[in-house]
């Protein structure tokens, strides 16, 4: 499922990095709107974190920062948060017994680990943060 949000970038399309994605890894069974967000400009300070990516259930709206749509950025690093993303779809947030409620769990963990280039874009990303960080 894609709308007519912009899912093409400048160096990237999310339409079929999601498509791929959706059918490598869910049997395309995740249904999602696409988006990039839309570049924010600052007053000058220094960002310390970033946002690569999020996901809406409500609306089942992936967003993936525009900071991603560099020639510098590979490819497997856009492949990697918009993934990241899709599993959100995959294993919602729920509550622990305790009531606190857990979107990171040991499931969603697990299954994250079926993307084959997460270390590596990972890695490539912490490397080049404040690159991003600038964007």
């Amino acid at each position: 499922m894609t709308t007519s949000l912009p899912t093409s970038g400048i160096y990237f399309d999310l339409s079929p990095i999601f498509a791929d994605l959706n059918q490598r890894y869910f049997n395309e069974k995740i249904s999602a709107h696409l988006r990039w967000g839309i570049k924010r400009t600052h007053n000058g300070a220094r960002k310390k974190s970033i946002r690569l990516g999020s996901y809406h259930p409500g609306k089942k709206l992936i967003t993936i920062n525009p900071c991603l749509d560099q020639a510098c950025v590979p490819l497997i690093c856009v492949e990697r948060i918009l993934f990241h993303e899709m599993v959100h779809q995959r294993f919602p947030a729920r509550r622990s017994s305790t009531g606190k409620v857990l979107v990171h769990y040991r499931e969603f963990n697990e299954f994250e680990k079926n993307y084959p280039h997460l270390c590596l874009a990972d890695h490539w990303i912490k490397t080049n943060l404040n690159r991003l960080l600038k964007f």
